[in-house]
C-alpha cells in the first residue's frame, strides 16, 4: 500500500449547499493536469521522504478557484480496496486526529472545508479558525493510515504535509536554504580573522586560498609528469600470435571459437583514476564552487545594501522634488534663515493633488461656530505642502473659537445634504495641508480677526478619523472633561473647496500675503533633521562606494584563482579521473610521496579552515525541513542581527552550530527548547551629562545580557522565540548596589498570505489569538513577565506591517484589550484575578509597541532589524541607553543637544562607526518618549517622512515648535 497525493478542485453545488444550509456539497471534482509543470508542487507530489508539499490558494494556470490537496491509496493487495482503509490527520502532534472524508466516485480522501455565503454564493471560508489543511490553512499537518477497525496506523511514522503560503514561493524556500549555507560560509571565514568587516574577511580568505594554490603549483606539475597510477585489467581481442598470456577466459574463447581470427585476452593498462587523484580533483572542484558562491553571496549583500541606501535617498529627494543630495542640501541651507524665500519658492506653483489616498478621505460640508478671536495659529512645511494649524488654548464654555455643541443642532453631511450627521462634540481643531496658497489664505481670512464671529460653512476634502461611514469625522471621546458623550472632531483638511459662499479658486489673495503670514506664524519645519539625514545618507553612500571599490579590486584576484583551478583540473593526469564525493583519508601515497604530501598539507589545511568540501543536498534539506525551515531561517537571521549589532555568544550553541543542526540532519541534534545566551560588547556605556540632568533611572550600565529561547516551553506555552533581556546598572560608578532590570519579549512565526486569507480580519485574528491572547494576557495572568509580543509572517503587503505605534479605527475596533495586573487592586479572589483589565483606558487607541506583526522573507529583512531595534531601544529607553547604536552595536556615538526654545531641547545622536542618525525627544502632550529614525517603528504622520511621528501612547502629533525638552 502506498499513499499518493493529487491536487483537486471541487466544483461547489450551490443549490444542494443551500438546501443543506451551508453543508459542503459538490457536483464535480477536477484534477490538476500535468502537476509536474508546477515547480511549487514537484517536491511534494513525488512523495519523497513521506513528505507532501503544496501551497495554499493554489489556482494552477487559471483563476476559477483553487485546488486542494487530496489523497488516494494505491498498490493495495489483491483482496484490498480503498474502503478498507481510513486516513486521519492532525495539525500538531498534541492534537486529536480528524478523519478524512472518502469519495468512492473519484477514489480520494479529502478534508471537508467550511463554507460561507458571500454575495449570494457559497464559497470556502478564508477565516483561519474555519480553515482546513490543503486549501487555505497554511502550516504543517500529519497523516496516519489505518485499516478499518484497527487503532494502530499502518505507517511506522506519520506522513507530513507542509502547506506553504502562496505569498511565499518554493523559490523563496530555496533562497532560505542558500542563504543559510552562505551565512555558514561567512561565519567560518570570520572565525579565521579578528573582528573585521565582511569585505576584509573575504579578502583574507582569498589570500589564503591563493597562497595555497601557489604552494601546490610545482607539486601539481611534478605529479602530472609522473602521476601515481594503478593497473587496470581489461579484455580485448587479439590475434593468437599476439597473445602473451593465457588465462581461463582466453582458453574458453579458443575452444568455443576455433578458427577465429582473434580471441579474447586480458590487457593491463595504467590508470590515474586512484583515490588520491580523485580527492585532488574533487577538492579543486569544490574549492572553485566555494569561491564562486561566496563571491555571489558578497555581491548580493553589497547590492542589497546599495538598494537600501538608494531607496532612502530616492525617497528623500522625491519629497522635495530634487535630483541629488547636493542640490537638496543647497536648497535647504539657502532657505534655512530665509523663511519668506522658502515659502515663496515652494508655493509659487499651485499643487492641488493630495498625497492622501482617496479611500482615507471624505468630502464633507460642516458647520462650526466661530466663538472667539483667541486663535492660536501655526504653520510649518511638510515636503512641498504647507501645514497650517488653528486652535485655541482654552476649551471651556466661555473661550472657544468655534463650538460643536450638538444640543444646538450643529451637524455635518457627507455628499447628501439631506443626510445630516449630528455632531456630538464640544471642540475641534483645523489642520490644512496643501500646496495651494489660495486655500491657506481663504482659511486664514475666515479665522482671523478681520471677519466676524458666527457660523461658518466649510466644504472640504478631509482625512477620515475612523472607518464608520455614518460618522467618519468622529474620533475618541473627550477624556477628563466635564461634558459627557462628547468626541473630538479634528478636521485634517487636504483640500479646502470653499467657506460660506467663497471658493479658494475665486479668492483674490496673493502669494505675498501668505509669505508675510508665514514669516510671522511659520517655521521651516525640521530642516536641521533633514540636513542631518542628508549628511547621514551621503556618508553611507560614500562608505558603501568604498566597499564596492574594494570588492572590484578583488575581482582580479578571484579571476587568478579561478584560472589557476581551471588549469589544474585540465592537467592530463586528471582527465580520466572519476568525479565523485569523497571524504578526506590519509593514505600511504599522501604520507610518503613528497608532492602528494604537499598537496595534502595545503588543501586539507585550507579545507579545515573553510570547510569548502562540506556537501549538502539542498533539496533534501528543503523537503525534510520544510515545516521548520522558515522558523530556522528567522532564528538564524535574528541571531546574526544580534551578532552584527555588538552581541557576543557566551553559552549555548553558536550560530554555526545551529545551522549545522539543520543542514547535517543529525537526529541526535535538536534546537528544540535550546537557549542562546549573549552579552553586549559595549565597553564604555556612557550617558551625556546634558541628557542625564533630570534622570530618575540608573545611568551607569555595567552590562546588558540576553537569552534567546527557541521553541522552549515557558509557563505552559511554547513561543517560537522568547527574549529575556537583563540590564545591570547603578545610579553612579561609586554606587555599591547593582540593580537588574529585566524584560521579556515574544515572537511567533506564521506562514500566512493574509491577502488571500480574509485580509485584515485574519491578521487581527492572529494578533488577538497569539500575540495578545497568549503571550500578553495569558502570561500576565500567570505572573510570567511580558512586555511585548509580535507575529512575524510571510505576507509582504505593507498593510500587514504593524509595529504597535498607533491604532486606526479598524484596528481599535478589532484588537483586544491587554491585561494589566497593576490596573486593578490586588485580590486573592481567583475569579477577580482572571477578569480582564484593560491596560489602556485613557489612551485606548494606542498599543504602545506592545503587540503587532510584520513580514520577513528572503531579500526583505529590514522589518526584522527594526523589530529588534524597537525592543532594545524603545522598551529600554527609560534605562538610559542612548549611547548605543542598535544598527551596528557601536557605543562610539556623538550626542548633540539642540535647543528649540528656552529650556526646551531635543537630542541628535550620530554613530561615528556606521553613520546612522536618530533623534530622541518627547511628545508635547505628556512627555512620552520618542525615538525617530530614518526607518521608523513609530507611526509616521505623513508617509515616508520620518521626523513627524505619532506618539505611541497619546497619539499627539507635534511639529518643531511643539517639542518638549528631552527628559527621563
Amino acid at each position: 500500500m502506498k499513499l499518493v497525493a493529487k491536487m483537486a478542485r471541487f466544483v461547489l453545488d450551490q443549490e444542494e449547499i443551500e438546501r443543506r444550509r451551508g453543508r459542503f456539497s459538490y457536483s464535480e471534482v477536477q484534477f490538476l493536469p500535468n502537476p509536474e509543470d508546477f515547480s511549487s508542487l514537484i517536491v511534494g507530489l513525488e512523495n519523497r521522504h513521506k513528505t507532501f508539499v503544496t501551497e495554499s490558494h493554489f489556482r494552477g494556470n487559471d483563476n476559477k478557484g483553487f485546488y486542494v490537496l487530496v489523497f488516494s491509496v494505491v498498490y493495495m493487495g489483491e483482496d484490498e480496496k480503498p474502503t478498507d482503509f481510513r486516513i486521519q490527520y492532525f495539525p500538531k502532534k498534541d492534537k486529536r486526529e480528524k478523519k478524512l472524508k472518502y469519495d468512492p466516485t473519484y477514489n480520494i480522501f479529502f478534508d471537508e472545508p467550511n463554507l460561507i455565503k458571500n454575495k449570494g454564493r457559497w464559497t470556502y471560508s478564508n477565516k483561519l479558525k474555519d480553515a482546513v489543511f490543503g486549501s487555505v490553512s497554511t502550516g504543517n499537518f500529519y497523516l496516519n493510515v489505518y485499516r478499518e477497525g484497527l487503532s494502530t496506523p499502518i505507517n511506522d511514522s506519520p506522513y507530513k504535509i507542509s502547506v506553504l503560503p502562496s505569498s511565499l514561493s518554493l523559490e523563496n524556500f530555496k533562497e532560505m536554504v542558500d542563504d543559510i549555507l552562505a551565512i555558514r560560509r561567512e561565519l567560518i571565514m570570520a572565525q579565521n580573522t579578528a573582528k573585521q568587516s565582511i569585505q576584509t574577511t573575504w579578502h583574507h580568505a582569498l589570500n589564503e586560498i591563493e597562497e595555497a594554490l601557489n604552494n601546490i603549483t610545482k607539486p601539481m606539475k611534478e605529479i602530472n609528469a609522473q602521476p601515481k597510477v594503478k593497473l587496470e585489467e581489461s579484455y580485448v581481442k587479439k590475434s593468437l600470435r599476439n597473445i602473451k598470456k593465457f588465462n581461463g577466459r582466453t582458453v574458453m574463447n579458443l575452444l568455443l571459437n576455433k578458427g577465429a581470427n582473434k580471441y579474447v585476452t586480458s590487457h593491463a593498462t595504467e590508470s590515474t583514476d586512484i583515490y588520491e587523484n580523485q580527492m585532488i580533483l574533487y577538492t579543486l572542484t569544490k574549492l572553485n564552487k566555494y569561491v564562486e558562491e561566496s563571491d555571489v553571496h558578497f555581491k548580493n549583500k553589497l547590492t542589497s545594501r546599495k538598494r537600501e541606501i538608494d531607496k532612502q535617498i530616492t525617497k528623500l529627494l522625491k519629497q522635495y522634488k530634487k535630483n541629488d543630495l547636493d542640490e537638496l542640501e543647497e536648497f535647504i541651507r539657502y532657505f534655512q534663515y530665509n523663511k519668506e524665500g522658502f515659502c515663496r519658492d515652494i508655493l509659487k506653483t499651485v499643487y492641488e493633488q493630495s498625497s492622501v489616498s482617496k479611500q482615507n478621505t471624505v468630502e464633507i460640508t460642516i458647520y462650526v461656530d466661530k466663538k472667539s478671536f483667541q486663535i492660536d495659529k501655526s504653520m510649518t512645511f511638510f515636503h512641498d505642502k504647507l501645514v497650517a494649524s488653528y486652535k485655541t488654548e482654552f476649551f471651556d464654555r466661555d473661550h472657544r473659537f468655534w463650538g460643536l455643541d450638538y444640543n444646538r443642532g450643529h451637524y455635518y453631511f457627507v455628499d447628501n445634504p439631506n443626510n445630516r450627521i449630528a455632531i456630538k462634540g464640544r471642540r475641534a481643531e483645523i489642520h490644512l495641508t496643501s500646496g495651494d496658497y489660495r486655500q491657506h489664505l481663504l482659511l486664514h481670512h475666515f479665522l482671523s480677526e478681520n471677519t466676524t464671529l458666527g457660523l461658518l460653512e466649510i466644504h472640504a476634502v478631509v482625512e477620515k478619523n475612523n472607518s464608520t461611514e455614518s460618522d467618519p469625522l468622529k474620533e475618541r471621546p473627550t477624556e477628563g472633561g466635564r461634558f459627557n458623550n462628547t468626541y473630538d472632531y479634528p478636521l485634517k483638511i487636504v483640500e479646502l473647496k470653499r467657506i460660506n459662499d467663497m471658493s479658494s479658486a475665486d479668492f483674490k489673495g496673493k502669494l505675498e500675503e501668505l509669505v508675510s503670514l508665514f514669516s510671522y506664524y511659520g517655521s521651516l519645519g525640521l530642516t536641521s533633521e533633514t540636513l542631518k539625514q542628508i549628511d547621514t545618507l551621503r556618508k553611507k553612500k560614500n562608505n558603501h562606494q568604498s566597499v564596492i571599490q574594494e570588492d572590484n579590486q578583488l575581482q582580479e584576484q578571484i579571476t587568478r584563482i579561478s584560472n589557476k583551478i581551471t588549469y589544474f583540473r585540465k592537467l592530463p593526469f586528471l582527465k580520466g579521473v572519476t568525479q565523485r564525493k569523497l571524504p578526506w583519508r590519509l593514505t600511504q601515497v599522501f604520507i610518503n610521496d613528497r608532492y602528494y604530501s604537499r598537496i595534502w598539507g595545503n588543501l586539507r589545511s585550507l579545507d579545515k579552515r573553510y570547510e569548502f568540501t562540506s556537501d549538502f543536498n539542498e533539496e533534501d534539506i528543503l523537503v525534510k525541513k520544510t515545516d521548520e525551515l522558515y522558523e530556522y531561517w528567522i532564528l538564524i537571521h535574528l541571531l546574526l542581527n544580534l551578532k552584527n549589532t555588538g552581541w557576543t555568544f557566551t553559552s549555548g550553541y553558536s550560530i554555526k552550530e545551529a545551522i549545522d543542526i539543520l543542514v547535517k540532519d543529525k537526529t541526535s541534534w535538536s534546537l528544540e527548547g535550546c537557549t542562546f545566551s549573549l552579552q553586549h560588547n559595549g565597553n564604555h556605556f556612557r550617558l551625556n551629562n546634558d541628557i542625564a540632568e533630570q534622570h530618575t533611572a540608573p545611568i551607569h550600565i555595567e552590562k546588558i545580557v540576553m537569552d534567546v529561547h527557541y521553541n522552549r516551553k515557558i509557563s505552559g506555552l511554547k513561543p517560537d522565540y522568547a527574549f529575556e533581556v537583563k540590564l545591570y546598572a547603578k545610579l553612579s560608578k561609586e554606587d555599591q548596589e547593582t540593580k537588574v532590570y529585566s524584560k521579556w519579549f515574544y515572537l511567533d512565526a506564521k506562514y500566512r498570505n493574509y491577502e488571500e486569507q480574509n485580509q485584515l480580519d485574519s491578521f487581527y485574528y492572529d494578533i488577538n489569538e497569539v500575540a495578545i491572547g497568549k503571550y500578553l494576557n495569558q502570561y500576565r495572568k500567570k505572573g510570567q513577565p511580558s512586555s511585548a509580543a509580535f507575529l512575524i509572517h510571510t505576507d509582504t503587503n505593507n498593510k500587514y506591517n504593524f509595529f504597535g505605534g498607533f491604532h486606526n479605527d479598524i484596528a481599535d475596533s478589532s484588537l483586544h484589550d491587554v491585561y494589566d495586573p497593576y490596573s486593578v487592586p490586588f485580590s486573592y479572589d481567583p475569579i477577580a484575578f482572571q477578569l480582564p483589565a484593560p491596560i489602556h483606558t485613557h489612551f485606548n487607541r494606542n498599543p504602545r509597541h506592545m503587540y503587532g506583526g510584520f513580514s520577513c522573507i528572503p531579500g526583505e529583512t529590514e522589518n526584522l532589524k527594526t523589530f529588534v531595534k524597537m525592543l532594545l531601544e524603545y522598551h529600554f529607553i527609560e534605562h538610559m541607553t542612548p549611547s548605543i547604536c542598535w544598527d551596528c552595536g557601536s557605543t562610539n556615538t556623538l550626542i548633540e543637544r539642540r535647543e528649540i526654545s528656552p529650556n526646551n531641547y531635543k537630542y541628535y545622536i550620530t554613530c561615528n562607526d556606521c553613520s546612522e542618525f536618530w533623534v530622541r525627544n518627547h511628545c508635547k502632550e505628556s512627555g512620552h518618549k520618542l525615538v525617530k529614525h530614518i526607518v521608523n517603528y513609530h507611526k509616521e504622520e505623513h508617509d515616508d517622512y520620518p521626523w513627524y511621528v505619532k506618539c505611541p501612547v497619546c497619539n499627539n502629533i507635534h511639529y518643531e515648535e511643539e517639542e518638549d525638552p528631552f527628559m527621563f
